[in-house]
């Protein structure tokens, strides 16, 4: 079954760009919900807000700070431990850690380009600390040459010298840094501990992906990323196509760098991989498998079950378990993080992603095309994928615009596939947000551009499909609803609440952009979610 999205729908008062592209991040630690939020006017702003438990409503800023144009970062709350790793999983029980961390101040950390780094007291807007790197890295070129924020801060916590340490990697260009929570290790002078930097030197022109921080087969806690596609650059000249790089977390060392051979890139994209999703499929909270895209349309798979490190690798003998084409055959790019769950009736796990044009470079015409692709350890073909067509009407009980499903091939055993729609010569439409997933459903932001004025006044769907649903998909059930929007639309991650409130389970969805007063999506919320993780733990 496929169900609604219920988002307010709004219009601008002009028909011209804003330059509010707005990050939003949220957290709730039990007693306090708050959101973090990047705006961009005539000045980049962060200011947190306290979110209404129960309508979500974003209320007056606590605090509002201007930041640097430089500002390159989504923000990152550090708070009281929150992972829910089993006893077992190291030497120090976590239950331990977490215990003594328990009334750790909530931090707000912003990354600069050049990697600079702010840590920010989130009740009050001081800066508590500021980490700034020695020398500024040598500019190697960024995912998207149009996107101001990007996801490229991430935390862990994760064991090693005998105790438990939070840390925070940070993507800068052609290099990772690794620090320490503020408060632990041996503080520099600005207040934040370096554990580690990181650079290949034998691929001095690549970019890298956001990190992914967990434990791995042969027990050792890693740091995992890609090496990133640069927009407009495929003449660069690469040592090796897409990497999957595997790094010690305690110092930096590479466990392994896998290289893939890939064909002679037709985009204007450097043959780079996206930001990789991990996966542990039997509970045990270690990563067995990685899946990432890359930039000529390819999805890998990589498998990291062996406690040896020589045995990581591609799986399925080294090719893609899937190529995205468009339906006259153009490669699809993949530049955003998959994301995965449990299939059921066949479907195995399930890879969803969307991919096709350029998602970050929205005055590209080129179809955009979301994916489901089941892994049963063979590649899938996209012909032999369910198709699902949609069509426009009227909402009986509000009166609005909404999509609904109107047709459907069979069902398949390999998933589906679902083009957004265009109007040849007038208009095109483009994933605004990178899709998401929460309770079985997908959730993301689609806008319908105009081919000759990107920021002119534009149709905004957002979306809520439910992937895990029986064979027969259908027909007139609603999956989109409307609202009229102008802004850049820069692809953005939703963001997604989800924590106790005064006893009480609550999960919101967050557009990139919301209004004062704008109610969120609200959310059932599901039994032993409420604790973060580093990579999606599939029951």
């Amino acid at each position: 079954m496929f169900l609604v999205a219920m988002a307010a729908a709004h219009a601008s008062p002009q028909p011209e760009c804003r330059k509010e592209d707005v990050a939003l991040t949220t957290i709730s630690d039990g007693k306090d919900i708050l959101a973090a939020r990047i705006s961009r006017g005539v000045t980049t702003r962060l200011a947190i807000h306290s979110i209404d438990a129960t309508s979500g409503v974003l209320n007056k800023p606590l605090w509002d700070i201007e930041l640097s144009e430089r500002t390159s970062t989504a923000p990152l709350f550090v708070g009281a431990p929150s992972f829910n790793y089993p006893g077992d999983i190291a030497p120090t029980p976590y239950s331990e850690f977490s215990h003594r961390r328990r009334n750790r101040s909530l931090v707000v950390y912003i990354g600069e380009r050049g990697g600079v780094l702010h840590a920010f007291d989130a009740a009050s807007g001081t800066e508590a600390a500021r980490y700034i790197p020695e020398s500024e890295p040598p500019a190697a070129g960024v995912r998207s040459a149009t996107a101001p924020l990007i996801d490229s801060l991430s935390m862990g916590d994760v064991f090693f010298g005998g105790r438990w340490h939070t840390v925070i990697a940070n993507a800068v260009g052609a290099e990772i840094h690794a620090i320490e929570e503020i408060g632990e290790g041996n503080a520099d002078v600005t207040g934040i501990s370096v554990l580690w930097k990181f650079r290949d030197l034998n691929d001095f022109d690549s970019a890298f992906t956001q990190p992914v921080l967990g434990k791995l087969a042969s027990g050792t806690w890693a740091v995992i990323f890609g090496n990133a596609p640069v927009a407009d650059a495929p003449s660069i000249a690469k040592a090796h196509g897409p990497s999957l790089y595997i790094l010690d977390a305690e110092n930096g060392s590479l466990l392994k760098r896998i290289d893939i051979s890939a064909e002679e890139g037709t985009l204007p994209w450097s043959i780079g991989l996206s930001t990789p999703a991990v996966v542990d499929v039997n509970g045990d909270h270690v990563i067995d498998y990685a899946y990432a895209g890359d930039s000529q349309g390819n999805l890998w798979k990589f498998d990291l079950t062996s406690s040896q490190p020589e045995d990581w690798n591609v799986a399925l003998q080294g090719t893609p378990l899937f190529r995205a084409r468009s339906t006259d055959g153009q490669p699809q790019p993949i530049l955003s993080r998959p994301e995965v769950t449990r299939g059921s009736q066949g479907l195995g796990t399930l890879v969803l992603f969307g991919a096709g044009g350029a998602p970050m470079m929205n005055n590209s015409p080129e179809g955009q095309t979301l994916y489901a692709i089941a892994d049963h350890d063979q590649q899938v073909d996209r012909r032999n994928l369910q198709m699902l067509a949609i069509r426009e009407g009227v909402d009986a009980d509000s009166g609005g615009p909404v999509r609904f499903i109107a047709s459907a091939t069979p069902w398949s055993v390999d998933g589906w596939h679902l083009d957004l729609p265009d109007s040849p010569g007038s208009s095109f439409e483009r994933l605004v947000t990178v899709p998401q997933l929460r309770n079985s459903k997908v959730i993301f932001r689609t806008q319908a551009l105009s081919i000759d004025r990107t920021c002119s006044l534009a149709t905004t769907w957002t979306w809520m499909l439910n992937t895990l649903s029986s064979r027969t998909r259908q027909p007139d059930e609603v999956v989109a609803t409307i609202s009229q929007e102008v802004f850049e639309g820069h692809t953005r991650r939703l963001a997604i609440l989800q924590g106790i409130s005064n006893g009480h389970c609550i999960q919101r969805v967050y557009p990139p952009r919301i209004e004062q007063n704008e109610r969120p999506i609200g959310l059932s919320c599901e039994a032993g979610d409420t604790g973060r993780q580093s990579w999606r733990q599939l029951r």
